[in-house]
């Protein structure tokens, strides 16, 4: 696990956020490939990005109580960001914020929080935080890695990845076994590996 990035913890939500965009129509049935865990695939409800201390404020919420990543599974849910609609057509002008549990076997394990962009990636040092009813996940997304400010258009995705890790289920080698993912809003792209529809994507907080 990078330096700064503890174990999830439990904390009340920081009011200090703007208003947030939310996106309230996750896709209910995970898009398969191959034969991913099925038992801890979060149940996802909303979404939402507020503007914070010139960063990011992420909130995921959950329809049950969420279930850390066991042994060989990935879970991460991602913000893609765009400027415009027209950025939606390619790479070069994508931003995604990232959080990331690894299960026991992915290195690093445990908690991360990544900002990508087209020609870099760059870890964020930061907590991850839970509510009690552990069905939400919150966390802050500072500036300096990119220009977080609104305006901006926006998706969201949750993914899982199971694999075989060495030495487990006979696999001579780590490999990807399956995933599950889950867009929101539903719809937004065609399948996984595509560029979203311009037209589908979420406008940011104003």
């Amino acid at each position: 696990m990078p330096p700064g990035v503890p174990p999830l913890r439990t904390a009340p939500t920081d009011a200090s956020a703007g208003a947030a965009a939310v996106c309230s129509a996750p896709q209910a049935k995970p898009t398969f490939e191959g034969h991913p865990h099925l038992s801890s695939i979060p149940s996802l409800k909303t979404v939402s990005v507020a503007p914070q201390r010139r960063g990011l404020r992420v909130s995921y919420s959950f329809r049950t109580p969420l279930v850390l990543a066991p042994e060989g599974v990935y879970i991460s849910w991602t913000i893609y960001l765009y400027r415009t609609r027209a950025d939606a057509n390619g790479v070069k002008n994508l931003l995604e914020l990232e959080l990331e549990d690894r299960g026991a076997g992915w290195e690093p394990t445990g908690w991360a929080m990544v900002v990508s962009a087209y020609s870099s990636d760059s870890p964020v040092m930061g907590p991850v935080l839970t509510d009690k009813a552990r069905d939400e996940l919150t966390a802050y997304f500072p500036p300096g890695f990119a220009n977080l400010s609104p305006p901006f258009f926006w998706f969201a995705s949750q993914e899982e990845y199971r694999a075989y890790l060495p030495g487990k289920n006979g696999a001579p080698e780590w490999s990807v076994y399956g995933g599950a993912f889950n867009d929101c809003p539903v719809g937004v792209r065609h399948d996984p590996n595509s560029f979203p529809y311009a037209s589908k994507l979420l406008a940011g907080p104003s």
